[in-house]
């Protein structure tokens, strides 16, 4: 069975980032596959924005650390005891911390979360979009899961609106990567504001 891992250490980051945020209207605007849209279910509420999960996932809370909170999408174990999810992390974030932390900072710090459970890592660069008006940052990556040897794919969207730092993210083992990874990318894509 997969087991979704919860651990972000983003205490380290808050307290010495120095980079502001950075915003540019040039940023494109990235929407989510319209082939995809009936595989997705209703608006669910996260905190004060919504999204659409893909339907027939089902929700488990993911105990979150130092005023951070997750909740994670499943759907069916398959066969090898693995299932696909989508998740959202969410940090409640002091105007101090919202005024000097980068998303690409952010983003890193997420994703070195995953890299240390990964051998064989390699990751896109970050690149910057709006989603439903919020700038994001998001980057692609891959690797060997070190306990199982198994191979994964996934993706990181990294935003700050209304005081919260917010990651959704997916991942998933070769084969199913590729239809679940589309999928999950599609839910990222429809996140907006309550």
């Amino acid at each position: 069975m997969l087991k979704i891992i919860f651990c972000v250490t983003l205490t380290s980051v808050l307290l010495t980032a120095t980079a502001a945020p950075r915003q540019n209207d040039k940023d494109p605007n990235w929407t989510p596959d319209k082939n995809l849209s009936d595989r997705l279910g209703d608006f669910v509420d996260v905190e004060g924005f919504q999204l659409r999960v893909p339907k027939q996932f089902l929700p488990i809370k993911q105990p979150g650390t130092g005023g951070s909170n997750a909740i994670a999408w499943t759907g069916e174990e398959r066969s090898d005891g693995t299932r696909p999810y989508v998740m959202v992390t969410t940090v409640k974030l002091n105007s101090e911390q919202q005024s000097k932390l980068s998303l690409e900072q952010a983003l890193d710090t997420f994703l070195n979360g995953i890299e240390k459970r990964r051998k064989n890592w390699s990751q896109t660069s970050a690149e910057r979009g709006k989603v439903n008006g919020m700038t994001f940052v998001r980057a692609q990556w891959s690797g060997t899961e070190i306990t199982t040897d198994k191979k994964m794919r996934g993706f990181s969207y990294v935003t700050i609106a209304d005081g919260w730092l917010v990651q959704i993210s997916s991942q998933d083992v070769e084969p199913h990567d590729r239809e679940v990874l589309e999928l999950a990318e599609a839910a990222a894509l429809t996140f907006l504001k309550k």
